[in-house]
């Protein structure tokens, strides 16, 4: 049951799923056997089998302690020098090896949480790949394994290794956003989402919007558009996709809405920066910021790319406003001159939005910033959802 020869060697199932005293017992017994602890409470563990060493490591998680697993890899054969033994070529294997204190707390990024062992990776290699045929072994309800003790989680329904069946659940949020839409059957939705969706395909080629639309116009007359926020009293050229839905038995068909401004009277990103002197100090660039923006801006404009560091135009609405703006800070700067170059304060931020100033968002700051970055501008919300009464109520006076 714990395989038949030295690198076949495995910890079984049934081990694992023991009590925890008696995972301790069998854990004693090969220590005594096969181990070694040394006077500082650094345990050691070497074994030829990589799955023998996978799983004791299991075990010892179980028990509460985080141990590492190094390889060595020897040359495929070795000449053994003794008394006994002079000069005889043997093969030999490569090794797998445990090693770690034997001691629960730890001052490292891994800890272990609701049964759960969490690592912090610090290097991550990258290799050249081809492209293969890989296949899916579908579990009921769940598609996630423990391969070589890390949990992973296997293709979804739309990839070419599934069943690419688009009513798994879980192929997208979109299939989710359906099942609401079937639930309560409201007489209109709108559904928003980035251009990129438009470009997007499924392992399998097929077009993600396609099938996006051919589940929402089962029960709904829908229409996609292009829009730009800043035409809805938003200081910010965000384009989105916006599909507006119609429900069928209403007999209405949508229409894109009107720009409520023209491109002249686009609010002004000026207007809603707060003023220089109430800035904090801690918003402005280092010196070494600064010249790596400069030289990233320089680049970009001799490349003709419109990647890198945006400076903001005073007299036009804001650059697109991202959920990583937290990150880097690169997307839209203020700058009133080369050594003056500072990031947005999170109220600017939230105005870029279109949020009200005494709107609270909870969180630290990264998580603030990712949620208005991630938020639909709220002005352009409004401007829709007023888009969608005049639909479905054509004879009553014009909303302002």
């Amino acid at each position: 049951m714990f395989g038949k020869y030295s690198y076949c060697k495995i910890i079984p199932e049934w081990v694992q799923d023991a009590p925890k005293e008696y995972i301790q017992e069998f854990i004693n017994g090969y220590m005594k056997a096969d181990g070694n602890i040394r006077k500082d409470n650094t345990l050691n563990l070497t074994s030829v089998s990589v799955n023998l060493i996978l799983g004791l490591q299991r075990l010892y998680l179980k028990l509460g302690y985080i141990f590492s697993i190094s390889k060595a890899i020897h040359p495929k054969t070795t000449t053994i020098d003794s008394r006994i033994i002079d000069g005889k070529i043997v093969n030999q294997s490569n090794t797998y090896n445990i090693r770690g204190k034997i001691i629960k707390t730890r001052t490292v990024s891994s800890f272990i949480e609701n049964n759960y062992v969490w690592f912090e990776p610090h290097i991550i290699e990258k290799r050249e790949i081809s492209d293969i045929s890989v296949y899916n072994f579908e579990v009921e309800n769940d598609n996630s394994y423990i391969v070589y003790n890390t949990i992973v989680h296997n293709c979804q329904g739309m990839s070419i290794a599934g069943r690419r069946d688009i009513n798994d659940p879980r192929n997208s949020l979109f299939i989710e956003y359906v099942k609401y839409l079937n639930y309560f059957n409201p007489k209109a939705f709108i559904m928003e989402n980035v251009m990129g969706i438009l470009s997007m395909k499924t392992a399998s080629r097929e077009s993600v919007i396609d099938i996006i639309m051919s589940n929402l116009k089962k029960n709904y007359n829908c229409i996609i558009c292009k829009l730009y926020a800043s035409d809805f009293e938003v200081p910010q050229n965000r384009r989105r996709i916006i599909i507006i839905g119609i429900r069928k038995d209403l007999n209405i068909f949508p229409i894109e809405p009107k720009s409520i401004l023209t491109v002249e009277n686009r609010i002004k990103v000026s207007t809603i920066l707060l003023p220089k002197e109430d800035i904090d100090s801690s918003y402005y660039l280092s010196t070494r910021a600064l010249e790596g923006i400069i030289n990233k801006k320089l680049k970009s404009i001799e490349n003709n790319t419109g990647f890198g560091a945006q400076f903001l135009d005073m007299n036009k609405p804001s650059y697109t406003i991202p959920a990583r703006y937290w990150k880097d800070g690169y997307d839209a700067l203020v700058k009133y001159s080369n050594t003056e170059i500072r990031r947005l304060t999170i109220l600017e931020l939230k105005r870029i939005q279109s949020f009200p100033d005494n709107y609270i968002i909870e969180g630290s700051k990264k998580e603030i910033i990712m949620q208005i970055g991630n938020a639909i501008a709220c002005r352009f919300a409004f401007h829709l959802g007023k888009h969608i009464i005049k639909i479905l109520t054509p004879n009553t006076l014009p909303l302002v």
